[in-house]
């Protein structure tokens, strides 16, 4: 009879302290995906090279996960992250992958933005530094959680994680239309008068004047 009632005690001290959705509880801490790359990927600014690797939930609260990326043997860590819920909408669709990406840009590598465990419901949006954040922002102009870009491992658990606001896209000014060309109707100059016509009467009053008198002289004759 003790020895019942010793493991009754027991027991109940183990549901004591174990966590009431204890389904939950193994969901949350199995959550991983195991992932290769090909090309270098920036992880919550921290850039993996090629290769394999796992990604897993270390943490989670009520409005934010910390999540690793680790060995393929979970033995060694690359990088820690901070990340937020990232509720799946309906008619959402999941890649296969189970990741989203920002694109590589110029001199940058692409960056995981969304990561989809195993949990159906929520997703996780990776954080960033804050000026790699704002790199992210111009090239999707949609928000991207960021913190301050001095913050440290040991702050991962009281840092404010916020969304950097989206900046707009750049208004592409239409292309000026090209000259119009019109031919020019050509116009005769009239040409200046620069002569005076006076002389003209006067010679016309001289022939007038001369007939009538030559006119006079031959009528004189005849009578």
């Amino acid at each position: 009879m003790t020895k019942k009632i010793i493991l009754a005690g027991a027991f109940a001290a183990l549901a004591a302290i174990l966590p009431s959705n204890p389904a939950l509880a193994v969901e949350v801490f199995k959550e991983k995906t195991t992932f290769s790359i090909a090309e270098p990927l920036d992880v919550g600014g921290t850039v993996l090279q090629p290769g394999t690797y796992k990604i897993k939930v270390l943490k989670r609260t009520s409005d934010r996960h910390t999540l690793q990326v680790v060995n393929p043997e979970d033995n060694k860590v690359f990088v820690t992250v901070l990340a937020i819920p990232h509720p799946i909408r309906e008619q959402e669709v999941i890649p296969e992958s189970r990741m989203v990406f920002y694109p590589a840009t110029g001199s940058q590598t692409r960056a995981l933005r969304t990561w989809f465990g195993n949990d159906v419901q929520f997703g996780h949006d990776i954080a960033y530094p804050k000026r790699r954040a704002e790199e992210l922002v111009a090239v999707t102009h949609e928000p991207a959680p960021y913190y301050p870009d001095d913050t440290k491992l040991v702050d991962y658990d009281t840092v404010a994680i916020q969304p950097l606001p989206a900046s707009p896209a750049p208004v592409v000014a239409p292309a000026p239309a090209p000259p119009v060309t019109r031919v020019a109707e050509a116009r005769l100059a009239e040409l200046p008068q620069t002569a005076s016509r006076a002389p003209l009467f006067g010679l016309l009053s001289a022939l007038v004047i001369g007939a009538a008198v030559s006119l006079r002289a031959l009528a004189s004759r005849l009578s």
